[in-house]
């Protein structure tokens, strides 16, 4: 099984090494409960979304693929690896769908908060997800076990992937997927509806301290992003980076002007931001004990 996957990836190598421009996305979609649909056009409309759960509930994490670059032919198979954190997260199950269902591949390690090379082939050698279409490759199975946020990335499996038809694209050229869910919220999403919006800001303005203010009620918890117990400027600072409306969120009098930040900051303040979430659960779950 794994051969046919290993002359799949060597085709992607081999693409890049001829300067082939041709993109493939994967996206990870966290529900809470499977979506019941293999393929789509627009993965905004699959129902049960979320970014939020409770401990012990159930998610599930599926796998969308699509090939979207300027030459469409579709996909032909996909093997996929995924790092999760184990602390908050546990993976109990694999499914994979039925588009992809030769040579079926997928491993499951807990201890070190992986899965590994989950995936398959298209047995018809038709293809599946051309663009606009999204492909679904299966989906985990998985259990929250403890307050957090925990952050989900995927990233190519040992057994590479396909197209149809012509050599794959570089692996550089392929968009692979991060989630994030907020156990039990993500800090500054105080609604819960997987947005920082106005009405969160408007929510982050009423809960607003000062420095030394707190503590905070559970209401106001998803504004105190670094565990300190109140709501400042530099919970601020931070809230703005994690903002996901168009353009910049209204000017906050407390703190002055809305703070610059770069694309590459955004990324990297971004990631710092869920490890803050993280920091601070583990703040207060040693203070509770």
């Amino acid at each position: 099984m794994k051969l046919v996957g290993l002359v799949i990836l060597a085709i992607g190598v081999a693409s890049a090494q001829a300067g082939a421009e041709i993109d493939v996305e994967l996206r990870l979609l966290v529900l809470d409960m499977p979506s019941g649909v293999e393929t789509t056009t627009d993965l905004s409309t699959l129902p049960g979304q979320t970014c939020v759960a409770a401990v012990n509930d159930s998610l599930v994490l599926e796998f969308w693929v699509s090939d979207v670059g300027s030459v469409n032919t579709g996909i032909l198979g996909f093997y996929t690896d995924l790092t999760f954190e184990n602390t908050l997260l546990h993976a109990d199950a694999l499914v994979h769908s039925s588009l992809f269902d030769a040579f079926l591949e997928g491993e499951i390690d807990n201890g070190t908060g992986r899965v590994i090379d989950f995936g398959g082939i298209d047995g018809t050698f038709t293809g599946y997800g051309v663009a606009p279409e999204w492909a679904k490759i299966g989906h985990v199975e998985m259990t929250a076990i403890d307050e957090g946020v925990a952050t989900i990335v995927s990233s190519l499996g040992l057994a590479g992937f396909g197209v149809v038809g012509r050599p794959s694209p570089p692996v550089s050229d392929v968009q692979f997927g991060v989630a994030a869910v907020g156990i039990p919220f993500l800090p500054g999403d105080f609604d819960q509806n997987c947005a920082v919006d106005l009405d969160d800001f408007n929510q982050f303005q009423s809960c607003f301290t000062g420095p030394g203010g707190g503590p905070v009620g559970a209401e106001c918890a998803p504004g105190d992003f670094d565990g300190d117990g109140d709501v400042d400027c530099d919970d601020w600072d931070q809230f703005v980076v994690a903002w996901t409306e168009a353009g910049d969120p209204p000017t906050l009098s407390e703190c002055g002007a809305v703070p610059a930040v770069s694309e590459w900051g955004f990324v990297m303040t971004s990631l710092l931001v869920l490890t803050a979430g993280t920091l601070m659960y583990g703040r207060r779950r040693a203070e509770r004990a």
